[in-house]
């Protein structure tokens, strides 16, 4: 949303009926070009979520901003954080990483 309006509460109602951002006119190119460039970053990304996780998944990931852990059939998804991980990759093909972890 891009706009003259200076009042929150408009600004708010505008938020929620959908607006993903609002800039103030005049509105400053570089700040419109950021702002458009992160939000197609994020709608690729959720969408990258709703392709490897099972549906009621991402619901709850964009509802209370995290799932509760819970199997699911014929599905083995495992996300985690390896301190230095990075560094150990460097130089290393996926398999040696793979074999290695």
């Amino acid at each position: 949303m891009i706009s003259d309006i200076e009042d929150i509460e408009s600004i708010a109602k505008c938020v929620e009926l959908s607006a993903k951002e609002y800039l103030h006119k005049p509105f400053n190119p570089a700040m419109l070009r950021s702002r458009l460039g992160a939000s197609v970053e994020k709608k690729r990304s959720d969408e990258s979520l709703t392709v490897i996780l099972p549906s009621g998944v991402t619901s709850e990931l964009k509802a209370i901003g995290e799932e509760q852990p819970r199997g699911y059939e014929n599905i083995g998804l495992l996300f985690f954080n390896i301190v230095g991980l990075t560094n150990c990759c460097s130089g290393r093909s996926t398999e040696e990483v793979a074999n290695g972890l």
